[in-house]
């Protein structure tokens, strides 16, 4: 074969190529799945499968969002062909917690106002705010408002959807109760509790997209859900694919992008199965994991700045961080990246019949070797659950069935025949996690002390990292990461092994009279002038070097004296003998 045959092969290919992409044909009324054609060297046409059909863009009515410019619905569109109640229902992601037991959760952190294992009512020390119940003696946050402040971590559904009382849906509550935090809320400026108007809003719905889509715009979206734009949350993710337009105000269908009939194509909306930067949205948002990796410590890359854990392939040595001895660091951020695996890889569907070998296995009668009543494709399509696999995580208790249905390293990797150099492997394999050996050491900074026992200029707790020389978040500061620390941790069946750990002190004041962390709220009265301004006495107390200004090493409360001053604010705020935990 000569140079001309093969350069007449080359551009048959590059016409193929190119004609698979543009032979688009419009979508006719209940069509699904409209081909893609391509030309072949003989004349015909030919059909090849897409990723996905298009899509009819509907509203929470049914109806086209064409019609009379509403907001979209997911739950309606993409329910034409998947069952989104069973998607919404069986997803924790979306249920946060609704509704599981919290006892073992109450009893094991002795924090009686837990109202949930998850996200919706576990109290965490880093975001601090308490979910407030009916019965609660003080009103501190209700629905609305968590759903505005987890709006850069929760992907809408469950209760952000329907009550938590009951299933019906937050728009068509007609709760009157006086301050019931399902349909009230506590003004932050004033500090009196007003009613939310969820007919307004209307509720926040499980965003398909933020998954699904390859670049869904988050940052549009958490911004509309912040502006109290709930129902319009799935639309703002559309912005920038050309079929939606906000003009600060309200937000416009561009009627001309759509194909006939309402539909819109799916190469439009760049659908697609879930990638690492979907997952990075809510995991690690503030993060550029190409190369050069560049990042930033905040709660919104919560991965980095809880446990330093960053899933990059880039290697640390091209990274544009700072970093100590950094040209002798060839390793890669994270080696299962480097090799290719995404984080569906070891978080996937339950019942998806690609993975689901592990959970098969442990769930098949006893007596059979092989059993072939397994799912098939189109009964997952339906029905997909979306209680993704999960390990065993300290600080993650939401779900707690679903713990160590996640391929853990031994799944994967035989490790009786890569460390046949140990003795008495399989003990070692049976008392000591992994991670213990082969993660020695962190490269990035982590907080170390969260004190809200103390309020900085901005409104936030002061804070602490290991692993770094200088300000967080500064370009010039050294980061040196950090050796985690060895505990037992517990598995599956009681089973306790060594495996590292980051440990995140965290100090608070609580109010005796309520049992609960002390209200953001009063903390902010007990410290700031309504102009802003630390009161004079906290000035007189903490300012040591009579500057008039308090510094990072000025503001923590390492003396009686500090401590009483602090006290007798909260107490003058209406805060009842409160104490530090």
């Amino acid at each position: 074969m000569n140079n001309n045959q093969l350069l007449k092969i080359a551009i048959l290919c590059f016409l193929v190529y190119i004609s698979l992409f543009d032979k688009c044909i419009a979508v006719p009324e209940g069509s699904i799945y409209p081909p893609l054609t391509f030309s072949l060297a003989n004349g015909k046409k030919a059909k090849i499968k897409k990723f996905h059909p298009s899509i009819k863009l509907l509203d929470n009515q049914g109806n086209s969002v064409l019609k009379n410019n509403t907001a979209l619905s997911l739950m309606k569109s993409c329910g034409t062909c998947h069952n989104t109640d069973y998607i919404e229902r069986n997803n924790y992601h979306a249920q946060v917690g609704l509704n599981e037991s919290v006892t073992s959760i109450i009893i094991q952190s002795q924090q009686v106002w837990n109202s949930s294992s998850g996200l919706f009512g576990r109290w965490n020390p880093l975001t601090y705010r308490v979910l407030s119940s009916y019965n609660d003696t003080l009103f501190d946050m209700g629905t609305a408002e968590w759903i505005i402040a987890m709006s850069p971590r929760h992907v809408g559904g469950g209760p952000a959807m329907k009550s938590r009382y009951s299933d019906q849906v937050l728009s068509e509550t007609l709760n009157n109760k006086p301050f019931d935090p399902e349909t009230h809320y506590l003004d932050p400026e004033i500090g009196l509790i007003r009613k939310w108007n969820f007919q307004a809003s209307g509720g926040l719905e499980l965003n398909c997209l933020m998954c699904h889509m390859s670049e869904p715009n988050n940052k549009s979206r958490i911004q509309t859900i912040q502006n109290g734009q709930f129902k319009w949350a799935s639309t703002a993710t559309l912005i920038g694919s050309g079929i939606v337009d906000n003009n600060g105000e309200t937000f416009i269908w561009c009627a001309s992008e759509f194909q006939p009939h309402g539909y819109v194509s799916a190469e439009v909306i760049s659908l697609s199965h879930p990638k690492n930067n979907n997952c990075q949205q809510c995991h690690g948002r503030e993060c550029q994991c190409m190369e050069p990796v560049i990042f930033k410590n905040s709660l919104e890359n919560w991965s980095v700045e809880t446990t330093g854990e960053l899933f990059s392939s880039g290697k640390l040595i091209d990274s544009g961080m700072n970093l100590k001895n950094k040209s002798t660091l060839f390793l890669p951020w994270d080696i299962h990246a480097q090799r290719l695996l995404s984080c569906t890889t070891c978080h996937y569907s339950l019942n998806n019949p690609t993975y689901q070998e592990k959970e098969y296995n442990q769930s098949k009668p006893t007596h059979l070797q092989f059993d072939a009543r397994k799912m098939n494709i189109n009964e997952y399509l339906y029905t997909p659950d979306h209680n993704l696999a999960k390990g065993h995580t300290a600080q993650g208790t939401v779900a707690p069935q679903f713990s160590g249905t996640m391929r853990n390293c031994r799944d994967c990797h035989n490790a009786e025949s890569s460390h046949s150099f140990l003795p008495y492997a399989s003990l070692h394999f049976e008392k000591i996690a992994c991670q213990t050996c082969h993660i020695p050491k962190i490269y990035a900074p982590v907080r170390q002390v969260t004190d809200w026992t103390v309020i900085t200029k901005n409104g936030q707790p002061r804070l602490e990292y290991r692993g770094i020389h200088g300000q967080i978040n500064d370009s010039s500061s050294l980061i040196s990461g950090y050796t985690p620390l060895l505990f037992l941790h517990e598995e599956d069946k009681k089973l306790l092994r060594v495996a590292p750990y980051n440990l995140i002190i965290s100090w608070f004041w609580v109010n005796d009279f309520s049992n609960q962390p002390v209200r953001l709220y009063d903390l902010k009265a007990a410290y700031f002038t309504r102009n802003g301004l630390y009161h004079d006495d906290i000035i007189k107390t903490m300012d040591v070097d009579k500057n008039s200004h308090l510094s990072e090493e000025e503001l923590i409360l390492n003396t009686p004296e500090k401590i009483s001053v602090v006290k007798n604010r909260l107490q003058s705020v209406g805060v009842k003998n409160p104490i530090i935990m």
